[in-house]
């Protein structure tokens, strides 16, 4: 649909110049037109519609989050290697009692 499918609410002379009340109505038609190819009615707007309207958006952005969140799960299974790998290699090089033995752990850790 196209902006032009619409009349607007108030016409606008060319000569009139734009009232805070014309540019409203203006933006007023263009999220129509904008949420009218979303599929939502052109009716006014009620309470319980707004506010159903948000809680669907709501639902849908935690739905988001919580996806995420599960995606993210694999990240936080390899930082747990990781931390074991290295809590591990900590202990083996704290209970080194020989000098050199020590010195090539130590050197081996870092490369």
């Amino acid at each position: 649909m196209m902006a032009t499918d619409f009349p607007d609410r108030r016409e606008v002379e060319p000569d009139q110049a734009l009232t805070c009340v014309s540019v409203m109505d203006s933006i007023l038609d263009q999220v129509t037109v904008y949420q009218l190819g979303r599929g939502v009615p052109r009716e006014n707007y009620s309470y319980m519609t707004l506010m159903s309207a948000m809680m669907t958006m709501v639902g849908r952005a935690v739905h988001a989050v919580f996806s995420l969140v599960l995606a993210l799960a694999p990240i936080t299974e390899i930082a747990l290697h990781v931390l074991r790998f290295t809590l591990e290699k900590f202990s083996e090089i704290s209970r080194t009692q020989s000098k050199q033995e020590l010195s090539i752990k130590v050197c081996s850790w870092y490369f």
